[in-house]
């Protein structure tokens, strides 16, 4: 006999704002920004702070196969190109204006890591994981070339011209930074800086060449020849080696992930693995000389002070005039060294603020329109939050001077100017719950809880409660059931989102709750090793709970389950403990049942079938199990996912089941095979 099962597909994703694996960049007005939600891309209008539209891949195969999510986003000069590159290796070209489509390039064979437009818009440059660059022409979507000499994941490509070559810059976490000629598809110079891994590539429009990797130093490089109109590359160095600046707030795990400038490459931000963003001013080029000549008569003051003590200490013999001619000497050759040498990084570029966001930094993106005078700063958090933070522009010497007079400083700090959080959650999910109609979704976190619309996937309710670890629909209502983590059963309502009861119920966390299949009561177990029973009361629309029966265990209790049936002298209660077993119990009178054994570590969930004669339970030993409920036999063990399972969830008319777990998998189960 052939079965026939249902498919299933990916149709949404609640409340996700940015995902926390993608950058996020800026359209070219300044007004929308781009964000990676998965296997989509949203474009938020940040002013309004609503959702305007989503770029899907939708690929109509059979099997379904997943798609990757987003990692990198990529903005083209024509102003309504996007290139985005995914965690499978495909990177698709998309027309954000209209929403559509483009094109796929198939080649990585794992994430695309880094994506860089020439300017004109025409090439793109593409790094992997898997150490390769590809050059794409955008025209004829075809790849024109690969680009091998990486040993480890490529994390930035940027474009750049040397009189009439096209170069290529390359970085990876091999800690070498290679200059490729296109041309030639050869690699024309290596340079060896840095002595760690990589992370981060920049050019700006002024010519400079800035790395960053996961120790305290921003390198900085600058192209030789740019005055010549035919360059022999052979034999000679493209580019050299300009200083380097050290950052303010670095630790060991403190890399600097990101360096990203405005539209004439005046402020340039480091973006970092922590909370801060540090932003540089670019100094004018009289700024750049005053600066250097500081820099070097500090260095002749220093050498002249040093030469004047060395001649203090010595032998009496020497003549006055021999000892001024030495010193003579010696200062006029540091000042002809000193001469020699041009303005370096530090000269170029000074600290002007910082920026402490909220959350860890996971995107930044400058606003490409230039007509305010202050820039404006796009951040996306890891708490999947949206933040827009306005730098204020240089002072002017007028308004210095008038400062020292008052004696008072000009602010530099950057101001918050707006924040889009409220379409999603600022933590993990701890738990979820879906309506009878299903109509509505309530999810809870340590922030409160949401409802969700799962027809248009918006946020429509939002209610403040405590730190939430499990939460329940009470059937046909609009109630739900909240277990907290200092052991509290709360009731809220979504209609209005206001919380209607708020009962100490539980000494220690509510990992569980299980709402009768009724509607008429549920039950709660947590650490304190017991498990109670609640009956719902009604009462001026207002539904309160009240404490029936207690059930001692003898361990912490994890998960628990009612069977689907109304016939309440056939009703068991599962219990799934940290012990590793499992027990089940008659609900009428708490008479124990059944004991199942056989899971090596603690039991996480479980569910029963339709009919009750299948009990089917997750583990943290990665393995399903499914459980006759007439003598408690062991049909079948599965070693399910790669970590702990989380979750499992019967069909409530058959024997199929789905579960989930830390691998981020969803599996599909037939019960009966």
């Amino acid at each position: 006999m052939v079965h026939s099962y249902s498919r299933f597909e990916p149709a949404g994703a609640f409340g996700v704002i940015a995902s926390p694996q993608c950058n996020i960049i800026y359209d070219f007005t300044g007004n929308i920004g781009v964000t990676g939600t998965l296997q989509s891309i949203s474009l938020w209008n940040l002013r309004q702070g609503s959702l305007i539209g989503t770029l899907n891949c939708d690929q109509h195969n059979y099997p379904y196969t997943l798609t990757g999510d987003a990692c990198i986003i990529c903005r083209s000069a024509d102003k309504c190109t996007i290139a985005v590159g995914y965690t499978n290796g495909d990177i698709r070209i998309f027309n954000y204006i209209n929403k559509t489509l483009i094109a796929t390039l198939r080649s990585h064979k794992t994430a695309v890591m880094t994506l860089c437009y020439d300017n004109e818009g025409g090439l793109l440059a593409s790094g992997g994981a898997d150490s390769d660059i590809l050059i794409w022409d955008v025209v004829s979507m075809t790849a024109i070339c690969k680009l091998r000499g990486h040993k480890d994941g490529v994390t930035g490509v940027a474009f750049i011209k040397r009189g009439s070559q096209q170069l290529l810059l390359s970085v990876s976490k091999d800690t070498l930074l290679k200059v490729w000629d296109i041309s030639t598809q050869f690699c024309i110079q290596t340079v060896v800086g840095h002595r760690c891994e990589i992370w981060s590539l920049g050019v700006t429009p002024t010519g400079i060449i800035l790395t960053g990797s996961a120790d305290e130093y921003i390198r900085g490089y600058r192209l030789l020849g740019l005055d010549e109109e035919s360059v022999a590359l052979d034999n000679e160095s493209v580019i050299e080696y300009y200083g380097c600046i050290k950052r303010n707030f670095a630790n060991n795990s403190d890399r600097c992930v990101g360096i990203h400038y405005n539209g004439n490459g005046t402020i340039i931000g480091i973006q970092t693995t922590s909370k801060v963003i540090e932003v540089y001013r670019v100094r004018s080029e009289n700024e750049v000389k005053k600066k250097t000549k500081r820099r070097l008569k500090r260095v002749r003051d220093k050498k002249v002070k040093n030469s004047e003590k060395k001649s203090s200490e010595k032998i009496s013999s020497w003549d006055d005039d021999q000892a001024d001619a030495d010193l003579a000497m010696s200062v006029n050759t540091d000042l002809t060294l000193a001469d020699s040498l041009s303005g370096i990084l530090s000269d170029e570029l000074e600290l002007y603020s910082t920026i402490r966001c909220s959350s860890k930094v996971r995107g930044l993106s400058f606003n490409p329109n230039t007509k305010d005078s202050s820039d404006k700063i796009l951040v996306s958090l890891l708490n999947n939050t949206l933040e827009v933070y306005s730098i204020p522009p240089a002072p002017t010497t007028a308004e210095l001077i008038e400062a020292e007079n008052n004696n008072t400083v000009v602010s530099k700090d950057c101001t918050k100017v707006s924040v889009l959080e409220l379409p999603g959650h600022r933590s993990d999910v701890k738990g979820l719950s879906l309506s009878s109609d299903g109509s509505t979704v309530a999810t809870c976190t340590t922030d409160g809880i949401k409802v969700w619309s799962t027809l248009t996937k918006l946020c429509l309710r939002t209610c403040k409660t405590d730190e939430g670890s499990c939460i329940a629909y009470v059937p046909n209502s609009r109630f739900v059931v909240i277990g907290t983590k200092d052991g509290k059963v709360q009731i809220a309502d979504t209609a209005s989102g206001d919380l209607v009861a708020d009962i100490q119920a539980h000494n220690g966390t509510i990992h569980t709750i299980a709402v009768r299949p009724d509607g008429k009561g549920f039950m709660s177990g947590g650490t304190d090793r017991e498990v109670k029973f609640w009956d719902f009361n009604l009462s001026n629309n207002i539904l309160s709970a009240a404490l029936t029966r207690e059930l001692k265990m003898p361990s912490d209790v994890l998960c628990v389950k009612y069977s689907p049936t109304l016939q309440q002298d056939r009703l068991l209660i599962g219990i799934g403990l940290l012990d590793n077993t499992i027990k089940l119990f008659y609900d009428d009178s708490l008479k124990f049942f059944l004991s199942l054994y056989g899971h090596k570590l603690p039991v996480l969930c479980l569910d029963m079938s339709h009919d009750s004669k299948l009990l089917v339970t997750g583990s943290a030993d990665k393995t399903v199990k499914i459980w006759g409920l007439d003598f408690g036999d062991c049909h079948r063990s599965l070693i399910a996912h790669e970590d702990s399972v989380t979750s499992v969830r019967f069909q409530p008319d058959n024997h199929y089941f789905f579960s989930c777990g830390k691998d981020g998998i969803v599996k599909y189960w037939d019960g009966d095979k």
